[in-house]
Parts: C-alpha cells; structure tokens; sequence
C-alpha cells in the first residue's frame, strides 16, 4: 500500500485516479476547492466511509491555504511518510485574474502551487524516496516564458498562459530533477493528451469553452488515462532523461523546457513569488 496526495482531484482525471487508487487499497489524500465540491466527490467513490481516503478542502490559487493543508496532510501522514505527489490541478479563468494575493489565477494555481506544495512535502516524501507527477500539456512546446511579464500584465490571452504555465510544469520537473534526484527522489510531467474535462468550461468565457469542448470532444473519458499516473507510481523509477510521459511512453518534451537557465530563473522567481529562501 502507497500513501499519494493528489491535487484537484474531485473532478476529470484527478476523481479518476483517486478511484482507481482507492479500488486497490492505496492511502490517498485528495484535495479539491472547497468542502462541498470534496463531499460530492467522496460520494462519488463511496457512499460509506473509507479508512484509505480522506477528502482536504484547500484553495490553490492561495498560498496561505496550500501552506494551512500541506500542515494537516503532515499531521496525517508523519509516520507512514509520502510515495507520490500528483499534482494535477489547474485552473483556465475567463479572463485576466488576480488572486486575492496578487497572483495572475493560472500562474498561482498551475504553477506555484504545485512548487510550493512540493516544497512543503519534500520531508514527507524524502522518507520515501518519493515520486512527483506533474500533468502537462502538448501545449507547452508552442510556449516561451517572458521573464519581464511573467504573469502576462500585457497581451494576455488565456491560452497562451495557459500553455505557459504547463511550460513552467515540465522545466519544473526537469530541475526539480537535476537538483533532487540524487537523493533518489523523482518527478515526471504527465501529458494525459486529449481527455473530456471540464477544467476548460468551469471558469472560463464562452468562447474559450467552445475551444475546449471542440478540442477534447473526441478525446478519451478521464478514467482511460488513469492508468498512465498508476503506470509511473508502480514502475521502477526511471531516472534518465527524457522525464516527460504520454500515452505509456517517455517521449522528449521541448527543448526549451530542458534549458537549465530557463530553469534556474524560473526557480529563483518562483522562490521570491512564494517568500521562500530555498526549496527544500
């Protein structure tokens, strides 16, 4: 039995793992946006309390709630310690929004948070010599960071932030790496492909939601690509390059994701973004 935290998990691929992880006895911790939409997903996969699944309420695009739910998934797990972090959330808004702490919404949610979470974890997955999921997109390999407006204050268009910030997911992954895996500890961008999601209609404007229900209707159903996270959770660790994952393959993801000076400034301004001096 592995202990998995898995983020955004009350809906789409998140609900699926936790399903699939649930059926076979794992210990799992799934996050979701608040305490009604955690209680309809526990209803979901059980309609009678399970010993293996508790269900956190926590806000993402906050950085005072990821710091308040990563202490009590702490106070959970401190003896059996951590296997595997999904992260899998994210967020696609209707417009240009900022979080209540100053963030641009998909740069707080589809970025920091996962760096802070894992962050905040690492202890709980060193004891493990754990593993971290990130999911991605194809969508990064069209996309550049722009250190002078990272969080797109000019020419802001929902999908180009969108698609930088499942950049920012897989040159995470590969510094987190280049830093971390020594210590046997591994991390993979998962890009789940075409999937039937709600993520693009949930928050989002008329027109960008008609893009992603044209794009992922001949998608696959959320519980098909499941089996992908359990494929990387339960083979061993693969700890080469390339670390970017679809469809049941390591397949090379952009080659600007790999650029270690991409990464280092993209650390060192997640660093200051979330008033750390250092990760880990």
């Amino acid at each position: 039995m592995k202990t998995i935290v898995v983020t955004g998990a009350t809906s789409g691929i998140g609900l699926a793992i936790v399903k699939k992880l649930v059926e076979r006895k794992d210990r799992v911790i799934a996050l979701g946006r608040n305490r009604d939409t955690c209680e309809k997903a526990y209803r979901e996969v059980s309609q009678t309390p399970l010993d293996n699944l508790t269900f956190l309420p926590c806000e993402l695009s906050l950085q005072k709630e990821v710091k308040k739910v990563a202490k009590e998934i702490q106070k959970l797990i401190s003896e059996s310690g951590l296997d595997v972090l999904i992260n899998n959330a994210a967020a696609v808004p209707k417009s240009r929004i900022l979080t209540e702490e100053g963030i641009e919404l998909q740069f707080a949610v589809n970025h920091l948070a996962p760096f802070l979470l894992t962050h905040l974890l690492l202890p709980l997955l060193r004891q493990n010599k754990g593993i971290i999921i990130t999911t991605s997109s194809r969508s990064h390999y069209k996309s550049h960071l722009d250190f002078n407006n990272i969080m797109m204050e000019k020419h802001y268009f929902i999908l180009t932030m969108y698609g930088r910030t499942k950049l920012c997911n897989t040159i995470f992954t590969y510094e987190f790496n280049r830093r971390y895996k020594k210590e046997d500890m591994i991390a993979y961008a998962l890009d789940p492909g075409m999937v039937k999601t709600g993520i693009g209609r949930k928050r989002t404007n008329r027109f960008i939601a008609w893009v992603w229900e044209t794009y992922t209707k001949k998608g696959q159903e959320p519980i098909e690509v499941a089996h992908h996270y359990l494929d990387l959770i339960d083979n061993p660790k693969h700890f080469e390059e390339p670390y970017y994952y679809k469809y049941g393959k390591f397949i090379q993801p952009a080659d600007y994701a790999k650029r270690q000076d991409v990464a280092t400034q993209l650390w060192d301004i997640s660093l200051s973004m979330t008033k750390m001096k250092d990760f880990g």
